[in-house]
């Protein structure tokens, strides 16, 4: 998981903190405005709009840090009393504003309230929602809600998110994609309802769009374990021969290469235990990958010659790898490929043609 920007923390016993500033100095306004009941809704605007600049990535450690800094760690409290007290306060009009109300009223309060200590304020939090999410933040705090721990906020938010999550920007579900698409294999509490709601949002068309575009660019993090996690399904398929040709990074223009000569893709889905000794009980940890078989049509020539004359040696290693895988069938431009890659400055590319001169000679 990529290490998110890191600020002063002005209000708890840390030292540092994932929360700008300004979106920790609202947080408290707005906690101790809505203990005090006393909540306005250029408050509230103004905390939305300055939760547009946190990453997703914020979320897992953000999340306790706002509910320390708004002073929401409290206990229940929050539904309408009731009681002959209550009723007779309601009947003189005197009844006041109560945190039902105050959602009632003010809706995206629950961007704030969804990191609550109680789970009936954050289930009353999610409930109380209109709006589909605006930025990679509010996209990934949402996710986490479906994965909450308590069972009755999973279902409020799961409710929301058929609603909303599947409508919001192309923009926000994409950026936070990169963050979510590693933590789906992490998130236990959710069911296959849930999974199934982000996964329909995530390979939406216009989000698919925006995550080329991301994948073209220049960008940090473990941009290629994101880009095989989204070849799980075939939608993203079409952008393939783009990015083996065009993308920035050689991880990128690398894993589509190999996606589309191999014709399969293949993804991390987790780690298994492999005896090295039984006798002494020595095992060792090994990564498991599932696959998906890519039928797509696209130019066989075209991809191989990037990716042989590719200034990374990790394209034309696969380059190299599909020629050996057909070494029984070259055609005339094959081989002229493997005549360059035959005096690579790579050992590791110039050991693979070797071994394909010795495979044609032997046969």
């Amino acid at each position: 998981m990529p290490r998110p920007p890191e600020y002063c923390d002005l209000f708890t016993y840390r030292k540092r903190s994932v929360v700008p500033e300004n979106v920790q100095e609202l947080a408290r306004e707005l906690g101790v405005s809505f203990q005090r009941k006393k909540v306005s809704a250029e408050l509230v605007s103004a905390f939305r709009s300055a939760l547009q600049n946190l990453p997703a990535e914020s979320v897992p450690r953000g999340a306790s840090e706002i509910r320390e800094i708004a002073q929401m760690n409290m206990g229940y409290g929050f539904r309408e009393p009731s009681g002959v007290g209550s009723r007779f306060l309601q009947a003189l009009g005197l009844n006041r504003e109560n945190g039902d109300t105050l959602l009632r009223e003010h809706p995206d309060l629950g961007w704030l309230l969804m990191f609550h200590g109680s789970g009936y304020v954050r289930q009353a939090a999610m409930e109380a929602l209109t709006t589909s999410p605006s930025c990679p933040f509010e996209v990934a705090a949402v996710v986490y809600r479906l994965n909450d721990w308590v069972g009755n906020v999973r279902i409020a938010s799961k409710t929301y998110a058929r609603e909303f999550l599947v409508t919001a920007r192309a923009e926000a579900i994409s950026e936070s994609a990169f963050f979510l698409l590693p933590q789906m294999n992490f998130l236990r509490r959710w069911d296959d309802q849930a999974l199934s709601v982000l996964q329909d949002s995530i390979y939406r068309t216009e989000v698919l769009d925006e995550m080329r575009k991301h994948l073209l660019a220049p960008r940090g993090g473990k941009v290629g374990q994101t880009l095989r996690l989204i070849l799980q399904r075939a939608d993203f398929d079409i952008h393939l021969e783009k990015l083996a040709l065009d993308a920035w990074l050689p991880t990128v223009r690398a894993i589509a290469v190999e996606t589309l000569l191999m014709g399969q893709a293949r993804w991390f889905v987790g780690y298994r235990r492999e005896w090295v000794n039984k006798v002494y009980g020595i095992t060792r940890r090994v990564a498991e990958f599932e696959t998906r078989n890519v039928e797509i049509d696209f130019g066989v020539e075209e991809v191989l010659g990037a990716a042989a004359r590719d200034k990374s040696s990790l394209v034309r290693r696969i380059a190299a790898d599909f020629l050996i895988s057909k070494r029984e069938h070259l055609t005339a431009e094959m081989v002229e490929l493997s005549d360059v890659l035959r005096n690579d400055k790579s050992s590791a590319v110039r050991s693979r043609i070797g071994f394909l001169d010795r495979s044609i000679t032997s046969a």
